[in-house]
């Protein structure tokens, strides 16, 4: 165990757990949460996927879905009470999702994808699982600010939440619209500088405003298909016509069998031959 309460080789949820219960990190979950108060009960469907660790702050009463299951990359963490408050969980990574194909109509991802190896794979996965019309809500570290300054200055590079691989929300875009997703809200928030002890977060304090500076950036998306790009020729190409049969049978029974084609000439009685 280290100095910070930490266990050696733990997970990152085992070290967000633990950081949670600092004062920093206890800010920054319920000042999401005051963000996601007003976002959770506008979500459609009746079942609800749960990517990462929403904290202590969070409330079934908020979500309107009967299904809700939690996913966490920890098996005991996600046996606690928290999982129980969810109704179902699952022990699994963002990368390789144990459910079917177009079975969710709303996913919540809180710092799912900044953990993970393959972030890219993790947002086709959470495309993959999402019905058409579904939403996801996003919430992850923006590396431009000083939290993601941190996690490349911070000399504990495993510790969370400072490790892990942080996307752009611009980035974040792109990949989503190329999966078919249609991009209903961003902004940024927590525009206070990662360290010392923060006050408790207002109401004002949890909107988002295109600042592209803030500690966190907020995404709100719905899935509407696919998207392609017919490409078409540059030009024509001569195709070779087809003659009926019909047509082709009435050319073969005027010309007699053995016949010489035209423009020949036959050797026979009161003929010269060819020279």
């Amino acid at each position: 165990q280290r100095h910070d309460g930490r266990q050696m080789g733990s997970t990152f949820e085992e070290d967000l757990v633990v950081w949670a219960q600092s004062p920093l990190g206890g800010y920054l979950l319920d000042h999401e949460m005051r963000m996601l108060s007003t976002r959770l009960p506008r979500l459609p469907g009746s079942s609800l996927l749960w990517l990462g660790y929403p904290g202590r702050g969070f409330s079934a009463q908020l979500c309107m879905q009967r299904e809700r299951t939690l996913i966490l990359n920890d098996a005991v963490l996600a046996k606690s009470e928290l999982g129980e408050r969810f109704g179902s969980y699952l022990c699994a990574s963002v990368t390789a999702l144990p459910l079917a194909s177009a079975s969710q109509h709303a996913i919540v991802v809180q710092h799912a994808f900044d953990q993970s190896r393959d972030v890219h794979e993790a947002v086709r996965e959470s495309a993959r699982v999402m019905c058409l019309g579904g939403q996801i809500i996003i919430l992850g570290f923006n590396p431009y600010s000083a939290w993601g300054l941190r996690r490349r200055v911070c000399g504990h590079f495993d510790d969370a939440p400072w490790r892990g691989r942080l996307v752009s929300l611009g980035r974040m875009q792109d990949w989503l619209q190329l999966l078919g997703f249609r991009i209903l809200e961003t902004g940024y928030s927590v525009y206070r500088l990662p360290f010392g002890a923060p006050r408790v977060p207002s109401q004002r304090a949890t909107r988002t405003d295109g600042l592209p500076v803030g500690g966190i950036y907020v995404l709100h998306a719905r899935k509407e298909g696919p998207t392609f790009n017919v490409i078409r020729p540059s030009r024509q190409v001569a195709r070779p016509r087809l003659v009926p049969a019909t047509v082709a049978g009435r050319i073969s029974a005027a010309v007699p069998h053995g016949a010489p084609a035209a423009g020949s000439t036959v050797e026979g009685d009161g003929a010269a031959p060819a020279r």
